[in-house]
């Protein structure tokens, strides 16, 4: 997967590491006019503040969390909307924090959020250089952050945490530090529930390479027995607080959410296909975008992409693609799924950075717009 498509090479540079300010100075620049482009929406659409918006929803449930602990339960017009349905990391941090610099919590969330941005960033490009090369860790980056629903690194919300935990979990696997893989797989379980795709491709690589004799058992046990804790410990925890063992999803359910292999989602595309007009071609559309991303898993695993990445593309799209409920939120649970974009990155390199540079600048307004106007129309 280099510039001229051919195999994976791993190219452990540490030219790589001289790269990573360039990258994260591209990644600011493309968020900085994401979050641009939303305030001219906001401000066209009449739709409130931008901090309003950045601080709204899930961010507000995560400050409550933060002040007030566990336990809150709202009835909504769609079923009983209960706190335990979010992960506890963020407001751990956002309470830690608070105790230092007395912020307001949602504005420590949204703070968090963005230096954890910077971080999954810094872990996507190194992760990536190792497994490639420069070039395509650069592209890959940037790619990430013109990702329409990329918006939501800019808020109160846990996406840079997972991101980056599972980007330096990924980095430390390629590197084969696997108590480090494992520690920061179980915090990812720990940030919200597709940290489950983290543990999986931290524990799965961990198997693999102890069953091919690559590495004594002794030394890959540490990943397999600390990356699935913080999950497994916060749904123990919920059974215990609501006194039933499947108690977590049993909460899910009173926000509408329950895993029912896509058959809501399957429903739900089925009858945008046959609405007609605009909503038949934006479920052709969705179809296609389907269609292109298990391409894109395909196309990683042929081209030699580390067992991890796809492990971590594959779960993260079930999980998205298997539950029920709100569909608004479902692009975002595909943010972190940075590993679907390096066969992307890799086929650009072809393209001179004469014609690179304008159709990124292009398609970070034209998809930065997109996301505006997703965000003021329902909630992420």
């Amino acid at each position: 997967m280099a510039a001229r498509g051919s195999r994976v090479r791993s190219r452990s540079r540490g030219g790589s590491w001289r790269e990573t300010p360039y990258a994260l100075l591209a990644f600011v620049a493309v968020r900085l006019v994401g979050t641009g482009v939303l305030a001219l929406v906001l401000r066209l659409r009449d739709a409130g503040s931008l901090h309003h918006m950045l601080t709204r929803y899930d961010g507000q449930w995560y400050a409550r969390i933060a002040e007030h602990g566990y336990g809150t339960t709202v009835a909504a017009h769609d079923g009983m909307h209960s706190d335990y349905a979010f992960f506890p990391l963020l407001p751990l941090l956002e309470r830690g924090i608070h105790t230092l610099v007395h912020l307001p919590l949602v504005d420590l969330g949204m703070a968090i959020n963005w230096v954890a941005s910077l971080a999954a960033a810094a872990g996507i490009h190194a992760v990536t250089a190792r497994v490639t090369d420069g070039r395509v860790a650069l592209i890959t980056v940037v790619l990430w952050a013109m990702y329409p629903y990329a918006i939501v690194l800019s808020m109160s919300y846990t996406e840079g945490l997972l991101c980056a935990l599972a980007a330096w979990a990924l980095f430390a696997v390629a590197h084969r530090r696997w108590l480090v893989a494992g520690a920061l797989a179980g915090l990812a379980g720990l940030t919200r529930p597709t940290g489950a795709a983290v543990v999986a491709a931290v524990c799965v690589a961990a198997l693999l390479v102890g069953q091919r004799g690559k590495e004594p058992w002794a030394r890959v046990l540490p990943a397999l027995v600390v990356a699935p804790l913080g999950l497994l410990g916060y749904l123990a925890y919920v059974a215990v607080r609501q006194d039933e063992l499947l108690g977590y999803f049993h909460v899910t359910e009173g926000w509408n959410r329950s895993w029912d292999s896509g058959r809501y989602f399957a429903h739900w595309l089925s009858g945008m296909v046959h609405a007609g007009g605009v909503e038949t071609l934006k479920g052709v559309g969705l179809i296609a975008a389907l269609l292109a991303m298990v391409w894109l898993i395909w196309k990683g695993a042929r081209d030699g992409l580390p067992v991890g990445f796809t492990v971590f593309s594959v779960v993260l799209l079930v999980m998205t693609i298997g539950t029920s409920g709100y569909f608004g939120s479902r692009p975002r649970y595909l943010l972190p799924a940075f590993t679907l974009l390096v066969p992307l990155a890799a086929g650009l390199t072809r393209f001179r950075p004469a014609v690179r540079i304008p159709l990124a600048v292009v398609l970070s307004v034209g998809l930065a717009v997109v996301g505006g106007y997703a965000l003021t129309t329902g909630a992420p």
